[in-house]
């Protein structure tokens, strides 16, 4: 298809309609055609940038710059908001104007005339090394066939393989799909009637997750708070009473508070299998000083596991530091240890560009510049809401109107509408705080802009993570002030209480203490008590003494002097917690424990926001910088640097791009039970294996395959065409069972110590090395059944078969069938 010719149609047919955006290899043209059919007209600075974008990647795909006619009428840009948009005017007629769009090369951008920073977003090619991988059946219930990656079914099988009670830790990789960790069981929990609570950060995460599950469960799953909420809410408590709500989205505070009664009656009854947070570095982000919910969402859990004692926990994350992987272990190593699957490659699709501007004016320029010349869709950050709203504000008044803002203060209502909108393209720029995107999986955002200096490396990297979901190239562009450092500088000291003052605070709730009957050393503290009788502490306002209450006790919880508990009734303005410690009243104690945490807290946020100046002076790759954030040494977590361009690596002229990182199934300390079936307690030998002597085109063949997944058989081994036909079979996509294509070298790292079924490829002339590998009892799952040819050769021996000497407990297929009644 000439694209060119159909970007020329899309730009003057009057019936534009008719063209089919899904036809076009081109993102941008799409994102064009689509904008032309909405109902709500694009107004012409939209189409400057939409019309620039389509036309910058036909030059890119041609090797040379297009040239387009565009209509010289009412509706359309004028010639001066063509050439602020970077078209050059080629020739002038009567009706339009023959115009070409030129590389982006800001001046005040280092190196961008060598290498123009929008030339890379264009292109089409993927970015990334990792691999896709063959799936598991199961995947069909969501209409995919395979895993992203290796690692990715490696944190699924995982999952689907946690003991009753265990915890885990899935550190993957941005656009990975961690979401599918909770998505999947959750709908192969249907059989059993079990609940997945998923507990996310933002509203605009609830949403997301919640569209995204609806269509496959069949009722809605996002529990938040909004005008017109109540009887959706209402309903969702309901079923999760009734035991028939499968998977829950929702923030902490939720959690604590409006559906704290319903879940502990499920808990109860036994009905909810797994608690999943996802985004799980919040816990350690916000929790300290901002929504302390997180934390407490410890006593929560530790709550319900008192009265379902097999919960499992599953904490999700792309961007786990060493501290936020000691503070989760603090929260959530209980009463089981908190196991690790991390799998930390860096993103390959962003290159990064900043320009430090000498005050407002010069910085507003050249933001407005840059979003007039970026491909869309765009997402502009800032750190403060006003800015936000001031930067939406102004574009607006620029003439762009399919843009929104979106902060702690758009209503949920808003949100709901606002992300329908970007999802399905109806919005090409969002200004917006860090309350948005977190999760929120769009996969083809072009270009993340920061209009501030985020306080943290991490911060920044997680929304530049917003972009090149897809694979292909991301551009991170960071315009900033000396007042935007000041900011991020103030932002990054946590508002953490001295220790004196702390002791104070908690010798006064100690004071209002409630014994618990029969639960040693938990009390009932109040939160809302004032911490002294001076003048200040006694007008202080009630709201906001509270909440330095509430972060003492999680300064506390944090150095293990208390933990948080919880219970069915909570009560108003208070905290149930346990003592961990009896020196929690002695100030050299604290001095000894809170004071260490405490400078131990500040020393790393404190590098944290070091490493994020680091990568704005550009003396080193931004890649090292994060290699040094996310690498965990004494756990083994290796990061490979990967740079997709930035200023150090375009002056030196490195190529920064390391191998896709590794994966390895978690090997649990106790593998789950498997049922006591027919097969596990009467067929299998002592030593866990059976040999069954097949003939592959048997007719009760696939039968047979029902009836080993029916009697707990998890994992099933082949060739390619066995592994095809048995992701074809309708019992494999309803169960929680793992398929895998024999390899060639056997690797026992690939497989899940869960009870597996090996089919030898019929073709007996010899032994298949990962069946003999196998055979010798080096697999470690400790239910092993072997479909083997009838005449398989002896490897010993190739004049006999292996049938006339195994010493293992043997049948041959029809023996079994009849042993077996089918």
């Amino acid at each position: 298809m000439d694209e060119l010719h159909v970007l020329q149609n899309a730009v003057w047919s009057q019936s534009v309609s008719v063209l089919d955006h899904r036809a076009v290899e081109s993102l941008f043209l799409r994102r064009l055609i689509l904008a032309r059919k909405s109902h709500r007209r694009p107004a012409p600075l939209d189409l400057t940038a939409l019309v620039r974008s389509a036309l910058r990647f036909e030059s890119e795909k041609q090797g040379h710059p297009q040239m387009l006619k565009v209509p010289k009428q009412l509706g359309w840009p004028n010639l001066e908001q063509w050439k602020a948009a970077g078209m050059e005017l080629v020739n002038e007629l009567e009706d339009g104007y023959v115009i070409k769009a030129n590389p982006w090369r800001p001046d005040w951008l280092r190196g961008s005339q060598l290498n123009p920073p929008d030339t890379p977003l264009f292109q089409t090619t993927s970015k990334r090394k990792e691999q896709s991988v063959g799936g598991d059946p199961f995947l069909r219930r969501m209409n995919l066939h395979r895993y992203r990656s290796t690692a990715q079914r490696d944190a699924m099988r995982s999952v689907l393989t946690m003991p009753p009670g265990s915890s885990l830790l899935v550190n993957l990789p941005t656009s990975e799909g961690k979401s599918l960790l909770a998505h999947m069981p959750a709908l192969l929990d249907q059989e059993s009637e079990e609940l997945t609570v998923v507990v996310v950060p933002t509203v605009a995460l609830t949403i997301d997750q919640g569209s995204r599950i609806e269509e496959f469960i069949g009722h809605p799953a996002a529990y938040f708070q909004g005008s017109g909420r109540e009887a959706v809410n209402r309903a969702i408590r309901e079923r999760i009473e009734l035991g028939t709500q499968r998977i829950l989205f929702t923030s902490p505070e939720s959690l604590l508070n409006s559906l704290q009664s319903s879940l502990h009656q499920a808990a109860e009854s036994g009905s909810i299998k797994r608690i999943v947070i996802d985004e799980a570095h919040i816990v350690d982000a916000w929790g300290d000083e901002f929504r302390s919910s997180f934390q407490e969402l410890a006593g929560w859990r530790r709550g319900l596991m008192r009265v379902c004692p097999a919960i499992t926990t599953v904490l999700l994350s792309a961007t786990v530091t060493e501290s936020c992987l000691y503070t989760l272990e603090t929260l959530f190593a209980s009463p089981e240890p908190l196991h690790q699957l991390a799998s930390v490659r860096l993103r390959s699709e962003p290159s990064f560009w900043n320009s430090c501007c000498a005050d407002d004016v010069i910085k507003q320029e050249r933001l407005i510049e840059a979003i007039n010349h970026l491909p869309r869709p765009l997402i502009l950050y800032t750190t403060k809401v006003e800015d936000a709203e001031y930067w939406a504000r102004t574009l607006r008044e620029m003439g762009y109107s399919r843009l929104s803002s979106f902060t702690g203060n758009t209503k949920s209502e808003q949100r709901e509408h606002l992300l329908e909108q970007w999802r399905e393209d109806e919005l090409d720029v969002i200004v917006a705080t860090s309350a948005f995107g977190l999760g929120v999986d769009k996969t083809d955002i072009r270009a993340v802009v920061h209009a501030c200096v985020p306080e943290s490396l991490d911060r920044f990297y997680q929304e530049v993570g917003r972009g090149g979901r897809d694979g292909r190239a991301s551009l991170s562009l960071m315009l900033y002030t000396s007042q935007d450092l000041q900011i991020a500088k103030r932002m990054n000291s946590k508002k953490l209480i001295g220790v004196k003052r702390g002791l104070e605070r908690w010798t006064q709730m100690f004071r209002s203490k409630q014994e618990i009957p029969g639960a040693p050393r938990t009390y009932h503290v109040s939160t809302d008590v004032n911490p002294g009788n001076k003048g200040k502490d006694l007008d202080m306002n009630n709201m906001r003494n509270q909440a330095w209450n509430v972060r003492t006790l999680t300064l506390m919880a944090r150095a293990r002097l208390i933990e948080f508990d919880w219970e069915a009734t909570p009560r108003k303005n208070s905290s149930l917690i346990r003592i961990l410690d009896a020196d929690h009243r002695i100030a050299r104690y604290w001095e000894a424990h809170v004071g260490k945490y405490r400078e131990e807290s500040i020393r790393s946020d404190k590098r944290n926001y070091h490493l994020m100046l680091e990568v704005l002076r550009d003396r080193r790759c931004v890649s090292a910088s994060l290699q040094d954030l996310y690498t965990i040494s004494d756990r083994g977590v290796r990061v490979t640097p990967v740079c997709g361009g930035c200023a150090h690596c375009r002056k030196t002229g490195a190529e920064v791009s390391g191998l896709a990182p590794s994966s390895q199934l978690v090997r649990w300390d106790t593998p789950e039970q498997t049922q006591d079936s027919y097969l596990m307690t009467n067929l299998v030998g002592e030593n866990g294996r059976l040999v069954i002597f097949y003939d592959r085109e048997h007719r009760n063949f696939w039968k047979l395959m029902r009836w080993f997944a029916d009697q707990g058989i998890r994992h099933f081994v082949g060739d390619a065409d066995f592994v095809t036909e048995l992701s074809s079979q309708t019992f494999a996509s309803k169960k929680p069972v793992f398929s895998s294509e024999l390899s060639r070298t056997p690797r026992r790292s690939d497989w899940p110590e869960v009870p597996t079924v090996l089919v030898h490829p019929s073709d007996p002339q010899a032994f298949h090395p990962q069946i003999q590998f196998a055979l010798q009892g080096d697999l470690q799952c400790s239910i092993c059944v072997f479909l083997l040819p009838k005449h398989l050769p002896d490897p010993q021996h190739p004049n006999r078969t292996y049938r006339d000497i195994t010493m293992l407990r043997s049948y041959e297929l029809e023996a079994f069938l009849t042993e077996v009644r089918l």
